[in-house]
């Protein structure tokens, strides 16, 4: 499985500010700015890249460089390059077989917008490091149910213990759970764990920093993985896969206790837990740095 780093755009290609920019517009949901930017025409897609951030492979590291940030606001991130090029610098073109226009120089239209989309805690754009980085990992909960199926044994339609339950009448709980959907982006790869975790519960707590909710030892069962395969500007692979994981309070690895509407560990011969799913570790499906 690769590790992710994460870096700063760094932007090494030469180029120049048009006169009229930056535009700054300061609005309801904080700064968006937006440049033109001179370049030689050979350089354009390069540069834009370099603006817009993204992901590859490295030395077996996922390298995640971030969108560049606003000369003019750190809380403000490229979002969006337009490459147009500059029409009176045209050098090539015209009539003949697969004709291609080639110009000395391009324009690049760069759009920064607030990368999260809300306004900052203080309501103003203020200094410092603060600011929202592009998203690399959304959580979200929905609803889901558990149905057992308790034992017969010991119960009676009667107070008196004269009308036992029949084994078709035995009582159905519906438990209510939750499943949590982890989504990671800018990925360059699944993670192993996507295919190893398969039918496995966690062996240890499990923090959720968006909801703020810690989830206990085997509650969480991991079902699965959705990936969608990105292709990025510079040709490089971008992936984001939500891992679906269910919730169960109670613990996946525990069982009706007959006659009670209480769940336990039930253990083999010799003393050991009967676990029909897994413990395993969830670090390397939920890790991002």
């Amino acid at each position: 499985m690769a590790n992710t780093t994460v870096h700063e755009s760094a932007i090494t290609i030469s180029h120049e500010e048009m006169d009229g920019s930056p535009r700054i517009i300061v609005g309801e949901y904080g700064i968006e700015g937006h440049r033109r930017l001179i370049v030689d025409w050979g350089d354009a897609v390069a540069l834009a890249c370099q603006l817009r951030g993204g992901v590859h492979l490295a030395g077996g590291l996922n390298v995640i460089r971030l969108p560049h940030r606003f000369p003019w606001s750190n809380r403000a991130f490229c979002t969006n390059v337009e490459v147009n090029p500059f029409e009176d610098t045209q050098t090539g073109g015209g009539a003949g077989v697969n004709p291609v226009a080639t110009y000395e120089k391009a324009i690049l239209e760069v759009t920064y917008e607030m990368s999260q989309g809300g306004p900052p805690a203080d309501g103003a754009d203020g200094g410092g490091d603060s600011g929202a980085y592009e998203v690399v990992v959304t959580e979200t909960l929905e609803k889901f149910n558990k149905v057992l199926t308790y034992t017969n044994r010991g119960l009676f339609w009667d107070a008196g213990g004269t009308k036992p339950v029949k084994p078709i009448e035995a009582p159905v709980r519906i438990y209510r759970g939750m499943v949590w959907n982890y989504t990671r982006h800018k990925l360059s790869a699944l993670p192993a764990a996507a295919f190893s975790l398969s039918d496995c519960v966690n062996n240890a707590k499990v923090r959720s920093r968006t909801y703020g909710y810690e989830f206990d030892i085997g509650t969480l069962l991991y079902d699965g993985c959705s990936p969608r395969l990105q292709r990025t500007a510079d040709g490089g692979v971008s992936m984001e896969a939500s891992f679906r994981m269910l919730h169960f309070p109670w613990g996946w690895n525990k069982f009706p206790i007959p006659g009670t509407g209480d769940l336990s560990t039930v253990y083999k011969t010799g003393g050991d837990a009967f676990e029909p799913y897994t413990p395993a570790n969830f670090a390397p499906l939920l890790a991002v740095l």
